[in-house]
Formats: structure tokens, sequence, C-alpha cells
């Protein structure tokens, strides 16, 4: 498409973030000063595994980074941050492999399904002393297990109290908010002005909502989670539209999240996205306004507090709606994809690595897109976008070329109106699936991928008055991606659960005893037709979840070739080869959590199993058995 004519970066009034972008230009510059003298350049970093955009990155996946420039390893723990869209900050031991190669190692899983983002902060040093100029910004997301890719209606949801009217709820975030390795709920509500917390009982139940009341005549909507002030618990974004603000509500640690502040935007906010805009470390919000017709830039100030006023700048086109982050033309600094309402547009904007962003170029979609997704949708290796188009009931398809551009524009069809799009690899083929919410047709419309992002097989999923948005989130907590639809009409949750297949032989889902391998469970027991494959010589996570504090026991051994039927259930381990892993309790939350160190295997491959046992009163329950092959 021809590149975007006349974008302009409007600049406010020299203030708090002119200053700050004086600031930048000044390192810049006498950086680049101090290399020239020195002979040596500022370092650059390159995600080398898993790669960039990559779909089935592994839930224990091992995170490297290579640098162009020998590094100080002082300057790692306080610059590198890996963050899971719902599983949140993620713990782990960062090391310099050797002085050009960093090796982030994670404490515990990834969630299945769920996009991870890796982040560096200007914080590193090369040994010369010289920063990473604008930080370093990269992602991937976690495989699910290999799924139908079809999905079933399990139960409905109502989030309207007693007696309670219309509270419209327009967007649903899943992040695990109190750290007990399960997804949460955060549920906005437009006319209610508030959010409705459920948090997950660890397979996939949800106890009744706790609400957090945002301001009177905000109407609160769009919503992103971040760890914005670094204490690692996961904190809320929120715009509102008819507020004209965004508020900020920072987690309590125990589930809750503390009174929200708030930040005026600009007018109409309807979109909003998250990231670190100039590699300082910590986590700004840009915000689409579409009755302004522009972008605002929310600086955090480095402890979750954010600069005012906002900066303003044009989004690439007119009505600014729908936005989204990610690295458009591969140089590890996030950009900024914009969909304008009025003109119809995806425009991307470039990232100078100090903040300031540049319109590339720009394709035109289907009329009046309400919202954006990003993702390697075609397998190129190269971020893709896919709108919702209000007015032209389809989804396009926007193809990145690499180079900060966009090229070709395809389209699927969707139900009628719809308000919300979403890409997810639902069947765990290694391909990015569509999810429409289509509001007038009051369904969401499920899209699988071919493997090239042509699309076909279409699942049409019923709401009860109007398909809102989803959430792609694994909420049963078994290894694949279920889908977790909104009606605003009916303020009604509907979990679709994915169907099958089902290993034969394995115990029905039960908070009782769930064992999960790499957060799999129940994809691998006996009878299996794939066991789930891991890596030797690295470290790998076994869970299970129970009654809270239960004694159990963890067990490892040799697959059986036939099974035993011990206290109810099905006993997939050669009682000759028997290891206890683990004994003890589980948590307060009814959850175990252990970091396995896996040896290499001298052979081509081997096989093991594992199985736990969970007291509960006077009887002993029995979990799935799981089966893996380490290479």
């Amino acid at each position: 498409m021809p590149a975007f004519e006349g974008a302009a970066y409007r600049s406010p009034p020299l203030g708090a973030s002119a200053m700050i972008r004086l600031s930048a230009a000044a390192l810049w510059l006498s950086v680049l000063l101090a290399s020239a003298l020195a002979g040596q350049s500022a370092p650059r970093l390159q995600l080398l595994s898993p790669t960039p955009n990559a779909i089935l990155a592994s839930a224990a996946a091992r995170l490297e980074i290579a640098s162009s420039e020998p590094l100080d390893p002082a300057t790692l723990d306080a610059s590198v941050r890996v963050w899971g869209r719902w599983s949140g900050a993620m713990t782990g031991v960062r090391r310099l492999e050797n002085p050009q190669l960093i090796v982030f190692e994670p404490s515990r899983a990834f969630f299945a399904g769920e996009a991870v983002t890796v982040m560096v902060s200007s914080a590193l040093r090369s040994t010369a002393g010289l920063p990473l100029l604008g930080g370093f910004s990269s992602g991937f997301a976690i495989g699910g297990a290999r799924g139908s890719g079809s999905f079933t209606q399990e139960r409905t949801l109502s989030l309207r109290a007693s007696g309670e009217g219309l509270i419209q709820i327009y967007g649903i975030y899943a992040g695990d908010i109190d750290g007990d390795g399960a997804p949460d709920l955060s549920a906005v509500n437009e006319t209610s002005e508030d959010v409705r917390v459920l948090r997950n009982d660890g397979c996939g139940g949800f106890a009744p909502f706790v609400t957090h009341a945002l301001p009177n005549g905000s109407r609160p909507s769009t919503n992103e989670g971040a760890d914005f002030d670094g204490d690692g618990i996961t904190d809320l974004a929120i715009g509102n539209i008819a507020g004209n603000s965004m508020s900020i509500l920072r987690g309590d640690g125990a589930g809750g999240y503390l009174p929200a502040v708030t930040y005026p935007s600009g007018t109409g906010t309807r979109g909003l996205c998250v990231l670190d805009v100039e590699g300082d470390g910590d986590i700004d919000v840009v915000t689409a306004n579409r009755v302004s017709s522009n972008l605002a830039l929310h600086r955090n100030r480095g402890d979750g507090n954010f600069l005012t006023p906002a900066t303003f700048f044009d989004g690439g086109g007119t009505g600014e709606t729908a936005i989204a982050a990610g690295d458009a033309n591969g140089d590890g600094w996030a950009d900024l994809w914009v969909a304008t309402f009025t003109s119809s547009r995806v425009t991307v904007l470039l990232n100078d690595g100090a903040g300031v962003f540049t319109a590339s170029s720009f394709a035109t979609v289907g009329a009046r897109p309400w919202m954006i997704a990003l993702g390697d949708i075609d397998g190129d290796g190269d971020l893709d976008a896919a709108t919702c188009d209000s007015s032209a009931n389809r989804a396009s398809l926007v193809r990145g070329n690499g180079a900060g551009g966009v090229g070709s524009v395809s389209s699927v069809a969707t139900g009628s109106f719809p308000l919300a799009i979403d890409l997810g690899d639902l069947d765990g083929d290694g391909d990015l699936d569509l999810v429409a919410s289509n509001y007038s047709a009051g369904t969401f419309t499920v899209w699988r991928n071919t493997g090239n992002g042509t699309y076909t097989s279409r699942q049409d999923l019923p709401a009860s008055s109007a398909g809102s948005c989803v959430a792609l989130v694994d909420y049963d907590r078994d290894g694949d991606v279920d889908l977790i639809g909104i009606d605003e009409v009916d303020d009604l949750l509907f979990f679709y659960r994915q169907s099958g297949p089902n290993a034969p032989g394995v115990q029905a889902r039960s908070c009782a005893a769930t064992l999960r391998l790499d957060a799999f469970a129940q994809q691998s027991g006996f009878g299996a037709s794939q066991a789930l494959a891991l890596l030797g010589g690295r470290t790998h996570f076994v869970e299970l979840s129970g009654a809270p504090t239960r004694p159990c026991l963890v067990v490892l051994g040799f697959p059986s070739s036939s099974a035993l039927a011990l206290f109810g259930g099905s006993w997939h381990l050669d009682p000759g080869s028997l290891f206890m892993l683990h004994s003890g309790v589980l948590d307060a939350a009814g959850e175990l959590r252990l970091a396995v160190p896996v040896p290499a295997v001298p052979a081509s491959s081997a096989s093991i199993a594992l199985q736990a046992l969970v007291l509960e009163g006077s009887s002993v329950v029995l979990s799935n058995p799981e089966q893996a092959t380490v290479r």
C-alpha cells in the first residue's frame, strides 16, 4: 500500500513530556559521541529463542537473547522483564551464558495459549558502559495442547446482582490477579461503571464477584493488564469513553484492586494499549480517542503514576478507535498499529526508540473498524493485523511486510455488526485462528487458520442477545485454549470449553486432584496417542491442584502397559519403577508447583510417567496420569 502522506507528530507546549524527549535525544547524542571516540557501538538485541512472533513456544520456555556487544552482567537483573498476558510478571533467573547471550529461565510455567512480552530496558549496559538505546521489546505465544478447535457451551454466568438492571459488560481481562496460577476474570462494565472480579478456584470454577468502583460518568470500556509499579503484581488500565480519561487500578496482591487513579485523556477514549515507549523499564499507556481523533501517550513516572498532561499526537487517519503495540520492522522497539473508525484505515506508526511515533504506511480496511488484534497470521514471521469492520460485517486481515509497512488486505465474513476481534491458536496446530464478536447477530464467529492465513471451517457460537467480546484463555487449566464470551445486553458470560479429543482412560476433571505437566493436564494420560515432549537438560514444571492444605504425593516412573484400578481411579505407573518426586501439602489456594530439572538422556528419547495422590479426609484421590517423552 502507498506510504501515508502528511503524517506529522504534533508537539505539545514544552513541559514534562517534552523534557523527557529532549533528555532521550541528549542520551542518544552522548552515546553516539562516546561510541565514536571509543570505537565501539551501543548494544542491540535480538530474540533468538523462542523466535519473535512464534506461536508454539513451550510453557517452560527458556528465553535466549543475543547482543551485538559484550554485556555487563551486573546490569541484567535491573533491565530484563518478562510478562505473560494472563500469567503476569514472570520471575526467573537472568544470566549471561556467554558475554553476548542473555538467558532467562522462568521459575514457573506460562499459561497455555497466552501471549508473552519480553522487555529489556536501557539500564542494560555493554562492558564498555554503553546503554541499550531505546530498550528492547519482542514477543511470542505459548502453544496450547492439540485440540479440536471446536467448542461446547459449558455454562453461563450472570454478573448482575440480585434485582440489578443493565450493567453492560464490555471487556474482560483474564489475568491471574491473586498469584495462585489460575486465570481470574476482571469484567469492566460501562453502565454500572465498575470492575467486577471473579477469582478462579484453580480448575475453572469462579467465586462470586467482588465489585470495584470507577468514577461516575466515566463509562469504562477498553482495558489491559500490566505491572505499572514494578511490584510483580498485576494492575489494570481502563479507557473511559464518557470520562475522556484513563484509569489505573493497582492490584492489591490478594485478588483485588486498590481505588482507581484517573488521568485525563482524549475525547471518546475507545482503544488502549500498554508498552514501554522509550525503553526506560516502566510500562506506559497509549489511548485511541475517537471523538478528538488523536492518540494520547501517558508516560509512566516509574512508580505507577503517570505524567500529566498526556502527550497528544495523530494516529494516521480520522476517528482513532483501536490500537495495539508490536514491533512492525524488527528493530526491537514496540510500534503502534492504529485502526481509524471514520477513515477505515490501519496505520503503522514507527517508534524511534525515544517514544516519538511517525506514520509509516496504511492500508484501507472495511467500513468502521472497531477493534484491532496483532499476530503472525500467515506464518512468515512478521506481525500482521486483523480488524473487525463493524459496518461491513467482515474481518480484515492486513499483512505486515516486516519492514514497518503493510501490504495486501483480505477479509472473512463475520456476523452482523462485529465489535471485537481476537487472534489465538485455538487448536494447537501452530497458526492463529480468529474469533469475531457480533453484536447484532448475537454470536461469536470462530474461523480456523489453514496455516498460511487462509481461514476455513467456520463455527458460530451463540450469545443470548449480543456478541460483544471474548477472552481466549485456558480457564479450566487443562492445556487447551477455551473461549469466554460476553453479552453486554443480558450481562452474561458464556463459558465455551474446547471439545476433546479426550485421551481414553483418564479421570474426569476434578479439583480434588488435577496434575499438570508444563500447563497440560489430561492430554497425555493412559491410552493417549501422543506423550508430551520434554527437552532433556532443561527445567520443566509439575503442578497439582486440589483442596487447600491437603497432604499430597507426586510420583514418577515408567508408563505401565496396562491400567491398574486404584482408589477409584486408574493407576498408570509401573509399580517396579516408582520414584517419589515430592511429598508435602497443597498451599492455601490448593496448589503445588514444582520446578523439576530434567536430565539429558543418553539415548534418543525416554518415556516417563507421573501421577499424584491427594488425601481427602480418610480417603485418597488419584490424579489424572500424565506421560512424557524426554529427548
